[in-house]
């Protein structure tokens, strides 16, 4: 998926083998950094992600993702993230939500 991420932002042939090439997600971020994608590329994979979500709950309840990676931390987030991530704050500290 980042192989064909880095391809709609315009990578290289050589970028994209490394990316496949790649042991784990880590190493394929720092070949998408090299190449100056990181950022692009991670737009392309939120939005993705968030349309399977959207797609696999079908309306029956509400998702939303955050991407995080060890070495470049918050990469991005799904459309109602934040706001998940608020209502789940309040609800823990005895507030109305959730």
């Amino acid at each position: 998926l980042m192989a064909a991420a880095a391809a709609r932002c315009g990578a290289t042939t050589e970028t994209i083998l490394r990316i496949l090439d790649a042991l784990t997600t880590e190493e394929a971020c720092v070949i998408l950094q090299e190449a100056g994608l990181l950022t692009a590329c991670f737009s392309i994979l939120t939005d993705r992600i968030g349309f399977y979500l959207d797609k696999r709950a079908a309306g029956r309840l509400e998702t939303a993702c955050i991407v995080y990676t060890n070495t470049y931390g918050w990469m991005g987030e799904t459309g109602a993230a934040s706001a998940l991530i608020a209502e789940a704050v309040r609800h823990a500290e005895g507030g109305n939500g959730l």
